[in-house]
């Protein structure tokens, strides 16, 4: 992590740098890292400013492109961040499995789910068989004989 300094003790800094004192006495001093002091005088050294830059560190790997595509795939059932990773790369946009997922969690505040499992077998479907089986349990092997014959029948 970046630790972030005041434009006082800079200033500071490079003022006690400028009047004569050692970079280890000031970070010291400070209680500045003695790599930040060595930075802020070069740069001064350079004619540089002592602002804080923003912008600097990792560059996104997503794509303006990309991030529509996620975006758009948002509100859509049965999408996976595997399916979404796939389907940029044959548009290629070449982002990772798990890009997508902390640009859908971090950015977009989409939260994961696990689809509810339906049941093999309806309320419904489970009575009907229940009263099938016993009507029938006391059936010997020609009353199922004589059942799937007329059955078939029906179907013929």
């Amino acid at each position: 992590m970046v630790k972030e300094y005041s434009i006082m003790i800079r200033s500071q800094a490079v003022g006690m740098l400028q009047a004569g004192s050692s970079q280890k006495f000031v970070s010291l001093k400070l209680g500045v890292n003695i790599r930040t002091v060595q930075r802020w005088w070069r740069l001064i050294k350079n004619d540089l400013t002592l602002e804080n830059k923003g912008g600097r560190g990792r560059k996104s790997s997503i794509s303006k492109v990309a991030k529509i595509v996620i975006t758009k795939s948002i509100g859509k059932k049965r999408q996976s961040v595997h399916g979404l990773s796939k389907k940029l790369k044959l548009k290629g946009h070449s982002v990772s499995q798990s890009t997508v997922y902390r640009y859908l969690t971090k950015e977009k505040g989409v939260k994961s789910y696990k689809r509810q499992r339906q049941p093999l077998i309806t309320e419904k479907n489970m009575a009907a068989r229940l009263k099938f089986c016993k009507e029938r349990v006391n059936w010997t092997a020609n009353d199922w004989k004589t059942y799937y014959l007329q059955m078939n029948h029906r179907l013929s």
